[in-house]
């Protein structure tokens, strides 16, 4: 979902409107961040359950 934002949003920029934004301002950095961390969490968990 998080790829699906970037690239919906990068399209739009690129070929509709330069000032359009999905997320404005930072969330869609801090989306990316959260994302990241949880990815982070889940694998250190899964590894720890081995």
């Amino acid at each position: 979902m998080l790829f699906g934002f970037i690239a919906a949003q990068t399209y739009v920029r690129w070929k509709i409107n330069q000032n359009f934004s999905f997320l404005g301002g930072f969330e869609l950095e801090a989306l990316t961040f959260l994302v990241l961390g949880q990815i982070t969490a889940l694998a250190y968990i899964h590894r720890a359950e081995r």
